[in-house]
């Protein structure tokens, strides 16, 4: 791209019938250092850098458009003399780059970066000062994302919540939830605990609880879902703060188990979607088609956080329908059972170790005990899913006392009757 088109194209994104508009222009580090300023600097060294990763300008963001489009006519004899020089390579050396939140600011090399922009060039070689901040940049940050960037140091400054646990697993895009996730944490979370344990813990343990207990295992069924396809305007952490205010709009909010909120979440968004439902769902079925049963089990452990709970547990391996089982048969029909149980006991409602440690010990152990002890042609997630539907769930809608030995006999008299040495009915 030639100047001439170059600063047309910037004059288009800086203003409209002569008025200016702000937001067009390049970002200024000047401006993001007085509204979040460095906690240190270092030099870095020389190394090749992707233009791609030049956002900004120290102290010349008047001088250019968003992109590194030149705005100023009086450019043109300069910037055109050093594309020249810098498509027949007659320039070498190393511009200077300040490095800050995660992205590049130009100190010295202005001309040669609004080239290489313009001109497909992919690396420029930089000398780089590291200027440290509390947290990084939105990802394709620009003028429109500095009330969002200045939201996200604030949540960290009030809460020190990414010494804790890895900022770039947060993805927001609207300001206002950094305060929601504050609320969600501090307020919401902790209440929840004290409800259930009858004390508030320390901050570091409410903040990983809050992480790998909620927070992780939403992001799963979200991204699982591809419920930022319904949702373009909104990334994966927004529509997980809709999730919790969907979750806190209920009067008694332990009435509702985990699960059942993502499913009215997700027929709530399915219903709001009309236009963009048939899409999700073609792009789900496919990704489904084509999962793996790697990735099945990988999904599993991580919404049901069971090898962090349950590291001693031995997970019969099954196929991907058979993780897709587990998942349905732990946090939605056992969890439901268990916790209309503990409410008439206990008066409160169980916690997500109580339902993993009943699922595996009351039922699934039982019965792999017993699987093992005989000779069986079929597999075990065959004949485990063939007996919930049969037998197994009728336990559960039962309200029977439940045990072990209970399982177990049921299990092994399904499996002789399968193999012809039927005995007395199991239930």
């Amino acid at each position: 791209m030639d100047f001439d088109k170059a600063y047309l194209a910037g004059k288009r994104k800086t203003s409209f019938l002569w008025i200016k508009r702000k937001a067009g222009y390049l970002l200024s580090l000047k401006e993001l250092l007085a509204l979040v300023p460095a906690i240190g600097e270092s030099y870095t060294g020389i190394k090749d850098v992707p233009v791609e990763k030049i956002i900004g300008s120290e102290n010349r963001s008047e001088d250019f458009a968003e992109g590194f489009l030149p705005i100023q006519g009086g450019m043109k004899f300069r910037w055109e003399n050093v594309r020249k020089l810098f498509l027949e390579a007659q320039i070498a050396d190393a511009i200077d780059l300040i490095e800050y939140g995660g992205c590049y600011f130009v100190r010295d090399g202005n001309h040669r970066v609004s080239v290489a922009k313009t001109n497909d060039i992919d690396y420029v070689t930089a000398s780089i000062q590291t200027m440290k901040t509390p947290v990084k940049l939105p990802r394709r940050m620009s003028r429109k994302k500095i009330p969002l960037f200045i939201a996200k140091a604030r949540f960290q400054a009030e809460t020190s919540v990414f010494d804790y646990i890895p900022e770039e697993d947060f993805d927001v895009a609207i300001a206002d939830n950094w305060d929601y996730l504050k609320k969600d944490i501090f307020e919401y979370s902790p209440n929840w605990y004290k409800r259930n344990h009858g004390k508030v813990p320390d901050k570091k343990t409410v903040i990983l609880n809050w992480y790998h207990y909620i927070y992780r295992t939403a992001m799963e069924f979200i991204k699982n879902n591809h419920l930022p396809f319904l949702y373009p305007q909104k990334n994966a952490t927004d529509i997980f703060c809709d999730l919790i205010r969907l979750w806190n709009s209920y009067p008694d909010t332990d009435a509702l188990w985990v699960m059942e909120v993502y499913n009215l979440y997700l027929k709530k968004a399915l219903n709001g979607s009309l236009l963009l439902r048939p899409l999700r769902g073609i792009r789900k079925a496919w990704d489904y088609f084509f999962m793996t049963k790697e990735e099945a089990r990988r999904y599993f452990l991580s919404v049901c956080n069971f090898n962090e709970l349950m590291s001693e547990a031995v997970l019969p391996e099954g196929d991907k329908n058979w993780y897709r089982f587990l998942s349905d048969f732990i946090l939605i029909e056992n969890s439901r059972h268990l916790r209309n149980k503990m409410k008439e006991e206990t008066g409160r409602f169980p916690v997500i170790t109580e339902v993993l440690t009943q699922s595996y010990h009351l039922f699934l152990k039982p019965a792999y005990d017993v699987y093992l002890s005989h000779k069986c042609e079929k597999e075990f997630p065959v004949l485990f899913k063939k007996w919930m539907l049969r037998y197994g769930r009728g336990f559960l809608k039962k309200g029977q006392v439940l045990s072990a030995e209970k399982i177990e006999l049921s299990f092994r008299n399904y499996i002789l009757k399968k193999s012809k040495k039927m005995i007395k009915n199991p239930i």
